[in-house]
């Protein structure tokens, strides 16, 4: 019993901690994106900055193939809600040959990304090493990248005077990579570059640049500026919540958080198993039952003779009880029907060696109380008498008492 209890309280409290801690999503390892959201993830600060200044933008939530005029850029923040699809890459790729231009903030790991728009990358020159970070358990998501230090290259947009850039640690632009640096980390390895495709360009930037914890820390925010106001031109900053986040404040199912679904469904399961544990399970010692008030027959009997009393149902009482002492005399004795008292007391008389009157006297019960008056103390003894002949009847002996 004792270790059933203790069994129980550690699940309790394992599901208490759950509930408090783990379906949170805030706090420095959350990967919450979108540039609607205030956690450290998303890129909101960097979204009211840009309506501060007045520079155009929008909040993208369609695919790519409703890209129409190829102007401005689209700001596209990994990691992904939704996936990249051959279609949208078509389209992609139509956009940036005829002028538009691609700003890719690439701070995901390598689950998080698009095999799609690596193939893109690998295409103008962009390939890099994409880490796989640690899974952060509150989140069942990859924890935040590791930042380093980084400085800006004499390629315009970024300029030698950007000497303090917060950047992903772990992930670079691989040997092969035939764009313009932007950006250099303080191991030599490039971390920020840019390459045309047609008549547009792509620009890819390892790390949370615009992450809303990072974007007001060292060069950032300058940095971030100068890419978009080079990129865009005379068109706006088109947010990509499509891939991104969300595409809006009110979630669609498909569009749930999947992490707090998945500590929904543990809990539930949790729940369960513990219902199923504590059911049969006692707490504390058993609870006597309760004690009830026994009451004797004689008070039913007492209270039945009083409401006979009453209702002066005497009569009819006897005169059931003579009816009861006529059958058995018929069934038991083997005397014909049709007869009246008289006779019958006379048969019964013969088979049980009785006096007839004394017969007679209990077969009329009913009908002796109707016309004569009688005390309860001698209606009583004439029940009684009934009762001890019918029983010698039914028994067989036949003996008087």
């Amino acid at each position: 019993m004792k270790q059933f209890r203790g069994v129980i309280l550690v699940a309790l409290l394992g599901l208490v901690v759950v509930a408090l801690f783990g379906s949170q999503s805030g706090g420095s390892r959350a990967r919450f994106p979108s540039s609607y959201a205030p956690e450290p993830e998303g890129s909101k600060a960097f979204r009211m900055w840009l309506e501060e200044l007045e520079v155009p933008h929008e909040i993208w939530k369609r695919p790519w193939q409703q890209l129409e005029e190829p102007s401005g850029v689209v700001l596209l923040s990994t990691p992904f809600r939704r996936g990249i699809d051959s279609k949208e890459m078509e389209a992609m790729r139509r956009y940036l040959e005829q002028g538009g231009a691609l700003l890719v903030f690439d701070d995901a790991s390598i689950i998080e990304g698009s095999s799609k728009l690596d193939d893109l990358f690998q295409e103008v020159g962009l390939p890099a090493l994409s880490p796989a970070t640690d899974v952060d358990f509150r989140t069942f998501m990859p924890g935040r990248p590791d930042t380093q230090p980084a400085r800006g290259t004499a390629a315009y947009p970024a300029g030698e005077d950007l000497e303090t850039l917060i950047l992903n640690k772990d992930a670079f632009f691989e040997a092969g990579m035939r764009g313009i640096p932007l950006a250099v980390g303080l191991d030599g390895k490039i971390v920020a570059a840019e390459a045309p495709l047609g008549e547009g360009r792509v620009v890819r930037v390892m790390g949370p640049l615009i992450a809303n914890d990072r974007i007001s820390r060292g060069d950032n925010l300058r940095f971030a500026y100068r890419l978009i106001e080079d990129l865009r031109g005379d068109g706006p900053v088109l947010f990509d919540e499509f891939h991104h986040g969300f595409g809006g404040m009110a979630a669609r199912i498909g569009e749930l958080q999947r992490s707090a679904l998945l500590w929904a469904f543990i809990q539930g399961v949790l729940a369960i198993l513990l219902y199923g544990v504590a059911r049969g399970v006692r707490f504390g010692p058993p609870w006597p039952a309760p004690a009830t008030l026994r009451r004797s027959s004689l008070e039913y009997v007492h209270s039945m003779a009083s409401l006979y009393r009453r209702a002066r149902f005497a009569g009819p009482m006897l005169g059931a009880i003579a009816a009861r002492l006529r059958r058995t005399f018929q069934d038991r004795l083997h005397i014909e029907g049709g007869l009246n008292d008289r006779q019958l007391a006379e048969r019964a008389a013969e088979r049980l060696d009785r006096p007839t009157g004394e017969i007679e006297r209990l077969l009329t019960l009913g009908g002796a109380l109707s016309r004569s008056k009688i005390s309860e103390r001698d209606m009583l003894e004439r029940a009684r008498a009934a009762e001890r002949l019918e029983q010698e009847v039914l028994r067989g002996d036949g003996s008087a008492s």
